[in-house]
């Protein structure tokens, strides 16, 4: 892939920090270039192996939000996928045919009940960040009719993962500052106290209800 297009996701990604319409755009401008039908990124707990705050584009390919749900409360600790990533370092590409074999596949549910059924096959996932007791995974996941992905989609991974890798850790501790503040003015709004924050011009840039 020529520079100009990896440096155009990586900038939708670096945007996707604070907006999350930039992180949706980064990651469908590299499912289209990797030529997939479904891409999902999410975290997960590592204690308690809850997936949250999760990013995909389900509803554009015809497949309801509810799948997904299904997929994170009953299929994912089953998912033949996700063993092979949880073996994986961060940053490493895993393609499920490299892992997995044809019979494999045929006998595992997510395959069985979930993928095939909705007309996809083909994943090339990858842990992407894993800290603070949560690890963060992406997959780009290829329509059954499609062939494997190979060395092409490899290498236009490897180029992006560390603007990838970077922006996705600078996205959670920008999320994890955001609940915090969030948690510090529900505690200030609920002060039977009045009170407010005013600059050396005395402009007002908070007051509580009581305020």
């Amino acid at each position: 892939m020529k520079e100009e297009p990896i440096r155009r996701i990586a900038g939708l990604l670096y945007d996707g920090i604070l907006s999350p319409q930039g992180w949706y755009d980064g990651l469908d401008t590299l499912r289209e270039a990797l030529d997939a039908g479904l891409f999902d990124y999410f975290t997960l707990d590592t204690a308690s192996s809850q997936v949250f705050n999760g990013v995909d584009n389900q509803g554009k390919v015809g497949l309801h939000a509810e799948k997904l749900r299904e997929y994170q409360n009953h299929y994912i600790g089953q998912d033949l996928r996700m063993a092979a990533l949880a073996q994986m370092p961060v940053g490493q590409l895993m393609l499920d045919h490299e892992h997995i074999s044809t019979r494999e596949m045929s006998r595992n549910i997510v395959y069985t009940d979930f993928l095939r059924p909705h007309g996809f096959q083909h994943t090339l996932g990858a842990l992407v960040r894993d800290e603070g007791g949560s690890r963060d995974f992406l997959g780009f996941i290829r329509p059954a009719d499609h062939a494997p992905y190979g060395a092409n989609e490899k290498t236009l991974v490897h180029q992006l993962m560390p603007e990838l890798r970077r922006a996705a850790v600078l996205r959670a501790r920008a999320g994890h500052l955001a609940r915090q503040a969030a948690l510090g003015v529900a505690a200030l709004d609920a002060l039977p106290q009045a009170l407010a924050v005013v600059d050396a011009q005395c402009r007002i840039h908070y007051s509580n209800p009581c305020a």
